[in-house]
């Protein structure tokens, strides 16, 4: 029997760009978590960074009340992201999973 060359390539091309799509899809949902301590000190100094007067006020009065808000814009949004998986979960399993998933990655890419 010969050997698909060309179908190997095919498949290997076809795993390469998916994990790394896989990748990139993980790291986008975790950019929120992995700033949070930087946004909030941001937050609470903003004035230091502007020289004009107008602009020289801060978000929030202290570090509890950004830590409640982007706890909870966390929570927000990891809650509508479980409830959705759901949806995709249920989609997939009724259509083709890799239109499924060609739809999920185009529409994680434009958002």
């Amino acid at each position: 029997m010969e050997p698909n060359i060309r179908g190997d390539i095919r498949r290997i091309w076809v795993f390469i760009v998916t994990f790394i799509s896989y990748c990139l899809y993980h790291a986008s949902r975790k950019t929120l978590s992995s700033v949070k301590s930087t946004i909030t000190q941001e937050w609470l100094h903003s004035g230091e960074n502007f020289s004009n007067e107008s602009h020289a006020h801060n978000f929030f009065d202290n570090a509890k009340d950004a830590e409640t808000f982007l706890g909870t814009l966390d929570a927000v949004f990891m809650g509508v992201y479980a409830a959705t998986m759901f949806y995709w979960g249920w989609l997939g399993d009724r259509l083709d999973p890799r239109t499924v998933v060609a739809v999920g990655m185009f529409g994680s890419g434009i958002t």
